[in-house]
């Protein structure tokens, strides 16, 4: 752990120092003598040499501003750098202000000292504003490999999350066609004895099951199936809470685009909680679900009565918390998602908004 920040540190300090060093000897002897038409050859001062030092030192810290400034802006950025307009015109305007007010300084502390030295002025620019273009290119091609460094962890940790979630799954799975065979002849009992409720949730579970069984080890799905799977589990439980006359379930779904693909059961867990600890058929209770999905965003919102005064508690049946609902977040949509939970004494919410593109 110590030589895992010991080496960048001790990178950093030779950086700046060295740095330091080049420019103070640098500038020393680039004005050395001054020749004047009055006075002929000025002899380069002691006091000179403060005030080299003191451009030197505010400098650096303006540069030292404008370098980790870029490297965190390239670093946070979700989007291609080279393709963004609106990002490269932020990172020049800092360049720029930061390269302004580093001349503008020295200029002015040399000017202050003495009006004779400002003949060499020139070299100050061109050393200051030559080191300024190189410290930017550095910070920028620092910041994409660190950024790169980063999409390449994401994608192992989801590897291995998706590797063990496989895992898991097969470990879980009875024989599919046991199942969909079983399910397939209860379907058609129901049917004999004209119990159309039954034959109707046997038919929803049949789906579900086919969409887990198909869909569920796939990277991404096309949200159409992923609203049709949400749906059917909505359908399962409101003939689970069929007798109950207090509970109150809306649902909205604004689609714009329904090829979108999104990640399986990825929004599934928030429905699950929803009903478990939403609705109780011995109190008024309601659900109020809420999916709209564009192009660019992809927007889920929750409201449900709080019986139980839950805080953390998502989709609890299957394993997956809130925590794991976090962590798929994070690892899939890396800045590029907001996930808000509210709990009152009454009403429980989330919000969920992800940025597609």
């Amino acid at each position: 752990m110590k030589s895992k920040f010991f080496i960048p540190t001790l990178l950093h300090v030779l950086l700046w120092s060295g740095l330091f060093y080049f420019s103070f000897i640098n500038f020393v002897q680039r004005i050395k003598w001054i020749k004047t038409p009055e006075d002929g050859i000025v002899i380069l001062t002691k006091e000179f040499n403060y005030v080299i030092l003191s451009c030197i030192i505010i400098d650096l810290i303006i540069k030292g501003v404008l370098f980790y400034f870029s490297v965190l802006y390239v670093n946070k950025g979700n989007s291609n750098l080279l393709s963004n307009f609106r990002r490269n015109q932020n990172l020049i305007i800092v360049f720029t202000s930061t390269l302004i007010i580093s001349l503008l300084s020295c200029y002015l502390i040399v000017y202050e000292f003495d009006t004779v030295f400002l003949n060499k002025i020139l070299s100050l620019v061109i050393y200051i504003a030559m080191i300024h273009v190189l410290l930017f290119i550095i910070a920028i091609a620092w910041g994409v490999q660190l950024k790169l460094i980063k999409e390449m962890k994401s994608k192992q940790l989801l590897k291995e999350a998706n590797l063990q979630a496989e895992l898991g799954f097969l470990k879980a799975q009875i024989n599919p066609h046991f199942l969909f065979n079983t399910l397939n002849n209860l379907f058609a009992e129901s049917r004999k004895s004209n119990n159309p409720i039954v034959s109707e949730g046997i038919a929803k579970l049949s789906n579900i099951m086919r969409y887990m069984v198909r869909e569920g080890n796939l990277e991404k799905v096309h949200l159409d199936k992923e609203i049709q799977y949400i749906k059917n589990y909505i359908d399962l439980e409101l003939l689970r809470i069929s007798s109950s006359d207090s509970a109150q379930i809306k649902t909205n779904f604004d689609i714009d685009d329904s090829t979108i693909e999104v990640p399986p059961f990825l929004l599934l867990p928030f429905i699950e909680n929803a009903f478990k600890h939403g609705i109780n058929i011995t109190k008024s209770s309601f659900i109020e679900f809420d999916i709209k999905a564009t192009k660019s965003e992809l927007m889920l919102r929750v409201e449900n009565s709080n019986h139980d005064n839950i805080a953390n508690r998502v989709g609890d049946s299957g394993g997956m918390g809130l925590n794991n609902v976090k962590r798929r977040l994070l690892l899939i949509y890396p800045d590029r998602h907001r996930l808000d939970i509210y709990s009152g004494e009454l009403i429980y919410t989330v919000i969920l908004k992800i940025q597609l593109q």
